[in-house]
């Protein structure tokens, strides 16, 4: 009873039945590729929009972080989610005009943006203004679980629809809809509030000195900048790989979907053992304790047989799943309320940067060399991952010791 407690359902309720209302609609994840063969696109179209969209989310990052600390973080998350609702309904419309079709995905990118660092940055400030800021953890972690719930219903749904009314139209039309009633929720039921103190009239230069000045004066931030920028590399190069790298290996097409499917089932058991882990363990520790099982599982792919490679394919996608749950408490800690969604902004571009980065090396080394030089070198990202939060524990030690002189 008292776990179910620390989720504050009173008070972030509509937040938890958004996310998992997006995550269980996000039916064109499954068939999006699919879908604009089938209407006569090339794989060479498709491959820009992803990255098109990625670009105009690195764009706009920065700028839409400052728009939500200075016109509100509420505001900045629904404009997304209207964004977001428009561009995904519009989509079977545009048929093979491919110049309208990079608008909306221009779109898309801009309401990613708009949410990336302000939904956190809301929560966050609303706990913290009822002097709960001690569930802030427990938040993560089940916001996580209850995503992961969603991505394991999400491509099984689609594929009912899609059975059900032969058409993969539908699926956007419905993905569209639900981003609206996600708006129309955090709309009605939504509450925002911040600490008094920090309700100053700001501008968009003094919260750039602020976020400057929020580097330079805890530098542990540097480091988790760089961590991200890491975790954004490996996530790259890894989904950008799995699939043919797990077909040229005779694993089945039909089995794909099953396979993805139940690749978050730790994040959503992560809620039950989050306060074990963290209190015995640690964020930091933790976070290096599984970039060294990855590093070590991605390092032995090259010579494991097929039942080997399903093993650990489970095992890595779980791992990742929980690494941004344990992450975002220990960041949220070092940054203060009035520039929290800019900094959450910074970090997000940060990693979509190392993202962005991870897609083009991935490409480059199948290319030139084969899938062994991508798994040896993300278990080597891997690796100085964990050194740079070894880094970030000494100035950590080093800071706090200090302060007690």
């Amino acid at each position: 009873m008292r776990w179910i407690k620390q989720l504050e359902f009173k008070l972030l309720w509509p937040f938890y039945i958004s996310r998992i209302i997006q995550s269980v609609f996000m039916l064109s994840n499954v068939y999006w590729v699919v879908y604009f063969l089938g209407i006569g696109y090339s794989l060479a179209q498709i491959s820009l929009l992803p990255t098109i969209m990625l670009f105009t989310v690195l764009i706009f990052e920065f700028p839409t972080g400052l728009f939500a600390d200075l016109k509100g973080r509420k505001w900045s998350v629904i404009i997304s989610t209207f964004l977001l609702a428009v561009a995904t309904v519009s989509i079977p419309f545009v048929g093979l005009h491919f110049e309208i079709l990079v608008i909306l995905y221009v779109l898309m990118g801009v309401g990613t943006a708009l949410a990336s660092g302000a939904s956190d940055a809301w929560v966050v400030d609303l706990l913290n203004y009822h002097n709960k800021s001690n569930n802030i953890p427990h938040y993560y972690a089940t916001l996580h679980s209850l995503i992961n719930i969603g991505f394991i219903i999400a491509p099984l749904l689609a594929s009912v629809i899609f059975v059900l009314a032969g058409k993969l139209n539908y699926l956007w039309w419905i993905e569209g809809v639900m981003f609206l009633v996600v708006g129309l929720i955090l709309l009605v039921f939504g509450k925002e509030k911040r600490i008094k103190q920090e309700q100053l009239k700001s501008t968009a230069i003094s919260l750039c000195r602020k976020t400057i000045a929020q580097f330079c004066n805890d530098r542990i931030l540097v480091f988790m900048v760089i961590i991200i920028f890491l975790f954004g590399i490996i996530f790259g190069m890894s989904t950008l790989i799995w699939q043919p790298f797990l077909y040229a290996k005779g694993i089945p097409l039909a089995w794909f979907g099953m396979l993805f499917a139940f690749t978050g089932i730790l994040a959503i058991m992560y809620p039950i053992i989050q306060k074990v882990a963290l209190t015995k363990i640690g964020n930091r520790r933790l976070l290096q304790l599984i970039l060294i099982i990855q590093m070590l599982a991605f390092g032995v792919l090259a010579i494991l047989p097929f039942t080997g490679i399903i093993v650990i394919f489970f095992l890595l996608q779980n791992l990742d799943s929980i690494k941004i749950p344990i992450f975002q408490p220990w960041f949220q800690e070092h940054v203060p309320s009035a520039v929290r969604s800019t900094l959450g902004s910074v970090v997000a571009m940060a990693g979509s940067i190392g993202e962005g980065f991870g897609y083009i090396l991935a490409g480059q080394f199948v290319e030139r060399f084969n899938f062994n030089a991508v798994w040896w070198s993300i278990a080597g990202l891997c690796a100085v991952a964990a050194i740079v939060l070894a880094l970030a524990q000494h100035i950590n030690n080093k800071t706090l010791s200090n302060h007690s002189i």
